[in-house]
């Protein structure tokens, strides 16, 4: 968690993204998962699906962590985890 919260303020300073997109920065990487998964599941690699998985159950499980760290408003995640 060190390496997220020292990068938090320069994503967000950096105005690279507006805040519309950085509020829901959060839900987006866990789409952005969705599009990988798929890619493991059209090429049948188990190992990367069981990885991809347990990756997006991370991000879900600790959205409050994150959201807290990265400074991230309150938005619509509010996933049970289904993975």
């Amino acid at each position: 968690m060190d390496a997220i919260c020292i990068r938090r303020g320069s994503l967000k300073s950096s105005n690279i993204i507006n805040n519309t997109v950085y509020r829901y920065l959060l839900e987006f990487i866990i789409a952005i998962r969705f599009a990988w998964l798929s890619q493991w599941l059209r090429k049948e690699d188990e190992e990367m699906v069981d990885l991809e998985e347990t990756y997006m159950k991370l991000f879900i499980d600790n959205s409050t962590i994150l959201k807290n760290n990265w400074n991230l408003t309150s938005s619509s995640l509010n996933v049970t985890t289904a993975i």
